[in-house]
């Protein structure tokens, strides 16, 4: 707690640390006050209307032990007080260190939004963003499984020494060296700990100004100032300001795990709202228009690719599927880049009011090349590495329809001029192109099953000849 205490005081008063306050007088729809917490051991659930104070937000898994639960039956009594002895060991433990830092306000989720009511989850859904980004401090219990696990606990932080660094520019900064012997794996690894598997907490744990996180054997502080971590460094997305990094996060995205299958995109609506107000861009069901050539050229990751039953959405979205998915472009490539396809239009059919929410549909239209593609199986045609390229397809559909390739960019790799019988030089290149489906619904309509490189070079460049169409992807 100490420790504790001595990072915020830094973060509050010292004039480099400014960027670490909150941005707005912004308060959730409800918080949890906590003024009767320590004496009468016990809390309740207060409207927020007109009111302006700091509140402290918790970041947890649910597991399966949901002892209370705000809901349309019990929302009156979390108004009149909830016993603390009711509540699983985390929520006590946010409680107590709300309580110990001085403030009055804390926000849960399970107790601030009443669970079994569809708009009011819809509204505080939509709300996430500014929940986490406006705390006071984000407290996340990253360590348990479970509610009932609690995060306060005992455990030697190691020495940690403090050392002020004077910039040639005249400006100061803080480090903070430890042994080496001090550190655990479980910490500094992400990922490791139960609360990084989880879809939602990822921009729980994206979005504060400042969090303090509970670990195995460790805390770690961060703010947006500086990382001063007793333990390991956390290294996040706070710069969400390029495509380049949104592609990154929503590859470690896919590799967490929802509850419910519909939360695909609303568990990251809070980041994609945040990127639209610093990129100005438009959003598309979890892709970007400028910048679509490069999101639209997703893969399969390490794991299984499986279609959701209770969600639809555009087949040309990474999250029309669940399974860990990997982008092609997804480094700072040097090589120079041809975009084939043009892209015209979008249009994004909502479920809900949230545009950064669920979706029912989208279609992308566009006009780009086109050619017939002759789908060719290892076990009637041996060919070789062809085990490593079907991940990248749907097969029912490979099998079923008709398959074409759309060309959406050139990658050039080399340029030779030394290739005997020649004349002028042989550019190699990658073609990167989506596998569709003609619809039959629509003759200009289709929908994506597939990815496909081919790598060849410019001698064989008429082969690879295509009619330019305008098409609608759906």
């Amino acid at each position: 707690m100490a420790r504790l205490q001595g990072w915020l005081q830094i973060c509050d008063t010292e004039p480099s640390h400014n960027i670490c306050q909150q941005s707005s007088v912004f308060m959730p729809s409800r918080v949890i006050d906590t003024a009767d917490a320590l004496e009468q051991q016990t809390v309740k659930l207060v409207e927020t209307t007109g009111m302006q104070a700091d509140y402290i937000a918790l970041s947890h898994c649910w597991g399966t032990s949901q002892r209370f639960l705000t809901t349309k039956s019990t929302i009156d009594e979390a108004r009149s007080g909830i016993s603390i002895s009711l509540l699983p060991e985390t929520f006590r433990d946010a409680i107590w260190l709300t309580s110990k830092l001085g403030k009055r306000y804390l926000w849960i989720d399970s107790l601030c939004i009443v669970q079994d009511d569809e708009n009011d989850w819809l509204v505080e859904s939509r709300q996430m963003r500014h929940i986490y980004w406006n705390s006071y401090l984000t407290v996340a219990a990253s360590n348990g499984r479970d509610d009932n696990d609690g995060f306060l606990r005992s455990f030697k932080i190691g020495e940690l020494i403090e050392i002020v660094l004077n910039l040639p520019s005249g400006a100061s900064r803080r480090i903070y060296i430890q042994s080496t012997k001090a550190r655990s794996r479980y910490v500094i690894e992400s990922g490791e700990l139960p609360l990084d598997s989880r879809g939602w907490t990822l921009q729980e744990r994206l979005l504060p100004h400042r969090a303090v996180r509970y670990g195995t054997m460790s805390m770690e502080w961060a703010c947006r100032y500086q990382e001063g971590p007793a333990t390991g460094i956390w290294n996040d997305f706070w710069h969400l300001r390029t495509h380049l990094h949104w592609r990154r996060m929503i590859e470690q995205y896919t590799r967490r795990s929802l509850t419910y299958e519909r939360d695909k995109l609303p568990a990251i609506s809070g980041l994609a709202e945040m990127f639209a107000d610093t990129t100005k861009n438009k959003y598309c069901a979890g892709l970007w228009w400028e910048g679509l050539a490069e999101d639209l050229l997703w893969t399969k990751g390490s794991g299984i690719l499986t279609k959701p039953k209770d969600r639809n959405g555009p087949s040309w979205s990474w999250a029309s599927v669940d399974g860990p998915i990997d982008f092609v472009m997804t480094k700072n490539n040097p090589m120079t880049v041809a975009y084939e396809s043009t892209f015209i239009d979008s249009d994004i059919k909502l479920k809900t009011q949230n545009p950064y929410g669920e979706v029912e549909s989208g279609t992308i239209t566009l006009e780009g090349p086109l050619r017939p593609l002759k789908v060719i199986f290892p076990e009637k045609h041996g060919v070789g590495r062809f085990g490593y390229q079907k991940e990248w397809f749907d097969f029912e559909k490979l099998i079923s329809e008709e398959v074409f390739e759309l060309d959406i960019l050139r990658n050039t790799d080399s340029i030779r001029s030394d290739v005997p019988g020649v004349e002028g030089p042989v550019v190699s290149y990658s073609l990167i192109s989506l596998l569709i489906v003609k619809l039959t619904s629509n003759p200009d309509t289709f929908a994506r099953v597939g990815l496909c490189r081919t790598d060849t070079d410019s001698r064989f460049e008429r082969s690879l000849a295509a009619s330019r169409l305008r098409i609608v992807l759906v």
